[in-house]
């Protein structure tokens, strides 16, 4: 593998979490005047505006030639995953909603080897061990710093990671743009009922915000594609967690949140959890 391309896959993925950390920053300020359906409904119908024309051009909307099964299931799973990330990043700390939400990678394992029967090594056996260490020191519960907001973190992690082997099991041949397309399109569907019972209307320096974040999502997005593209994810992938540095950095920045000690630590076991989960098998 030449090390150029290894080079160019770290800084494209570090680019991604940067302005994923960015995107996190809006929807934490959005969230201080906007509940969490009213952001992702006008995140999802600007999704919808923007992605027609493609889906129109490749002929995403014959119905007889798509898997509505598969949309459906990802899609609810994947929006559920969003609400809950959202909500957690509008409520906690960055970089402790960052920390939480990247334990995604040790759900994955225990989620194939249940539902797909895959085989699970020792090395993944303790990875998830000392990954949920970490979170256990980072959530503290039974302490007065506990806060159930941490919990909803978590769940939008294993969620993410649900969200995933739904794709790897169902979406054989389903072209990733149709894929993102009736995500937006069933997104848009299931949040705007919520979001017109909130009886909040976005002002537009609220709607700018929701837009700004919404370009930034797409284009962390792609930036990771092509990191991933670049090399592989055991060898790009730990790069990934410099999300949790720039959310800290932003974070402190603009609110002025210091991490406390035990969400260092518990980060720190995380991420080796992580690391140990993405090598290659032996």
């Amino acid at each position: 593998m030449p090390r150029d391309d290894v080079v160019r896959g770290a800084v494209l993925l570090c680019a991604s979490e940067f302005v994923f950390a960015l995107m996190n920053a809006l929807i934490k300020q959005a969230s201080v005047t906007l509940p969490t359906a009213t952001i992702l409904a006008e995140r999802h119908w600007l999704a919808v505006i923007a992605l027609l024309p493609l889906a129109i051009r490749r002929g995403y909307l014959d119905f007889s030639a798509v898997n509505l099964r598969f949309h459906f299931a990802r899609s609810l799973i994947g929006l559920a995953a969003m609400w809950t990330s959202f909500y957690a990043v509008g409520h906690l700390p960055l970089a402790e909603a960052a920390v939480l939400k990247m334990t995604s990678p040790l759900f994955v394992p225990l989620i194939a080897a249940f539902w797909l029967g895959e085989a699970v090594g020792a090395r993944i056996v303790w990875a998830v061990i000392i990954g949920f260490c970490g979170v256990l020191l980072i959530l503290r519960p039974g302490s007065m710093s506990f806060t159930p907001v941490a919990l909803i973190a978590v769940t939008s992690g294993a969620l993410a990671a649900l969200a995933r082997v739904i794709i790897r099991r169902m979406s054989a041949g389903i072209a990733a743009g149709e894929i993102v397309f009736y995500y937006s399109v069933i997104g848009a569907i299931v949040t705007t009922p919520p979001a017109l019972t909130t009886g909040v209307v976005p002002n537009t320096y609220e709607f700018g915000i929701v837009a700004i974040l919404s370009l930034l999502g797409t284009g962390g997005q792609m930036l990771m594609t092509r990191a991933y593209a670049c090399a592989p994810a055991s060898v790009v992938g730990p790069f990934g967690y410099t999300g949790v540095a720039f959310a800290a950095l932003l974070g402190w920045i603009a609110w002025q949140e210091t991490p406390a000690p035990a969400t260092f630590s518990g980060a720190a076991l995380i991420v080796l959890a992580g690391w140990l989960v993405m090598r290659p098998r032996p």
